[in-house]
């Protein structure tokens, strides 16, 4: 059961193995517009994100099985400084510490779109457009 666990307990990196299978958590989620249509509130999407309880993406590092009632067990946590919550909002807020936003984009554990999103905040001129995601 992976009950228990939140974005607050987790660590960018985190192995979690589960049956046969080992995963890496690589991201943090974003929400979008189709959530605001979802829930007929056209501002849950940002409420949503402000939270930084968005949920994560694992990547599949041996393939396998495992099956309900399985334990989810963290078996390794290679980058214990990158805490998920703290990583997922700093992806979303705009005054993002360029330097913070550097070291994140050098992180080889977290998925390249977010890394690729973290170069382009390294700039302190660069600016951001959300609202199409948030909006559509």
């Amino acid at each position: 059961a992976s009950e228990g666990f939140t974005e607050e307990d987790l660590c960018i990196g985190d192995i979690l193995s589960a049956g046969t299978v080992r995963m890496q958590i690589s991201q943090g989620r974003q929400p979008c517009w189709k959530l605001n249509m979802h829930t007929d509130n056209p501002l849950q999407a940002a409420h949503f994100q402000k939270t930084g309880r968005t949920g994560w993406y694992f990547r599949v590092l041996q393939e396998g099985s495992f099956q309900a009632g399985d334990e989810l067990t963290v078996v390794e946590r290679p980058c214990p400084d990158w805490n998920l919550r703290e990583v997922i909002h700093a992806r979303f807020n705009p005054r993002l510490d360029p330097a913070v936003a550097k070291a994140l984009s050098e992180l080889e554990e977290l998925a390249e779109p977010w890394r690729v999103s973290f170069a382009k905040k390294a700039d302190p001129a660069f600016q951001e457009d959300t609202s199409k995601r948030l909006n559509g």
